[in-house]
């Protein structure tokens, strides 16, 4: 997943916040998991899995929204907001939908198929408190900026054209001056 994301943002920065963000939901299971005596089966192990492959996509949108803004010029704390209020409702009515889908389960006479709803619905719910609570405080604290967006890893090992701030102001007063480059 960290490798995918690199590549997505081309940056490994952006990458591995968004890994650590869903790290938090999938640590959380596990300690529920521990903590409420249900065992580590097939059907419980496998959730980790799962939970990660839905919660990242709450998180991927948030960042990804929040580096636009950033580098559109909102400072940190104003990215974290406008990307906020511009995923936070799908975000919210997804997260819903998928934990009482997930609470269903809970129902079933099969105890495996119960506590994979339980857990799970609980784990996307505490996924969807750290997108709108960590994810944003977290994002305020960081700075991005575009230069070294642009310039990263994901640009020198990929071919992707690398921006050079300086360049491209001396190209354009040259040619505002009538030079050439």
């Amino acid at each position: 997943i960290l490798l995918i994301l690199t590549v997505a943002f081309r940056s490994v920065g952006s990458a591995a916040l968004t890994v650590l963000l869903n790290a938090l939901p999938v640590a959380a299971y596990f300690g529920a998991l521990g903590l409420s005596g249900v065992p580590l089966n097939n059907a419980t192990a496998l959730l980790g899995c799962v939970v990660l492959g839905i919660a990242i996509d709450d998180t991927l949108h948030f960042v990804s929204r929040h580096r636009d803004r950033a580098r559109a010029g909102s400072d940190a704390a104003t990215a974290s907001v406008e990307a906020l209020a511009r995923v936070g409702r799908p975000v919210t009515w997804t997260t819903a939908a998928l934990c009482l889908g997930l609470s269903v389960l809970t129902t079933s006479d099969l105890v495996t198929q119960a506590q994979f709803g339980a857990l799970g619905a609980l784990t996307l719910f505490f996924a969807w408190a750290a997108d709108v609570t960590v994810a944003p405080a977290l994002c305020s604290y960081l700075q991005w900026r575009p230069e070294a967006v642009r310039g990263s890893l994901g640009s020198r090992l990929l071919g992707f054209p690398a921006h050079h701030p300086d360049r491209d102001r001396h190209v354009v007063e040259q040619s505002l001056s009538g030079g050439s480059q």
